[in-house]
């Protein structure tokens, strides 16, 4: 879970959902669950898809934006959940409202961090890199890097090199994340 202004953020991951709570009395504030309908910052009432097999939050770095990403690998069963969801976050209340999704090209999604400028994915094939739209918090795909490994994802301090921590056997992969280039692998 992350706490972010008085919020509490995490994910459920036995009922595909995000859940916000009250970080001082610790009642929830907010429960989103894959194939909900929910009103999208548009205003339109759309179905809340990307939670189905969630595994992930992270925010950008200005805390308007929540990115949760799922592990349904779209090549592997017939979900189309494969994508990362994004939430715009109230700056006054906290709570969440779906903006859209981002297309992982198929993947899960085990992991993600996120820089001022750029996201980054673990996913079940391969390292994804987007740019995050500074305007919209849409992800621009930038880059893949092939290879990948069910676990945690870091960045160091200047955000030059992108940490990949191997969950299964304790494995460190160091990626110089200026290596993002071209198209996805």
């Amino acid at each position: 879970s992350v706490t972010v202004a008085n919020n509490i953020y995490g994910i459920n991951t036995e009922q595909n959902a995000l859940v916000v709570v009250n970080a001082d009395d610790l009642s929830q504030r907010q429960f989103f669950k894959d194939g909900d309908l929910v009103v999208n910052t548009s205003g339109d009432k759309v179905t809340l898809d990307g939670l189905s097999g969630v595994t992930d939050i992270v925010f950008s770095q200005d805390g308007k934006y929540a990115y949760v990403s799922s592990s349904t690998d779209a090549y592997v069963s017939s979900s189309t959940d494969a994508n990362i969801a994004i939430f715009e976050v109230n700056s006054d209340t906290g709570n969440l409202t779906f903006a859209g999704n981002s297309q992982t090209y198929g993947q899960g999604i085990y992991s993600l961090v996120a820089s001022d400028t750029h996201l980054y994915a673990n996913g079940s094939s391969s390292l994804l890199a987007y740019t995050i739209d500074a305007d919209s918090c849409d992800l621009i795909f930038e880059a893949s890097i092939a290879g990948s490994a069910p676990g945690s994802l870091n960045l160091s301090d200047d955000g030059s090199l992108l940490y990949v921590i191997g969950e299964n056997d304790g494995s460190l992969r160091i990626i110089k994340t200026n290596d993002f280039t071209g198209p996805h692998q």
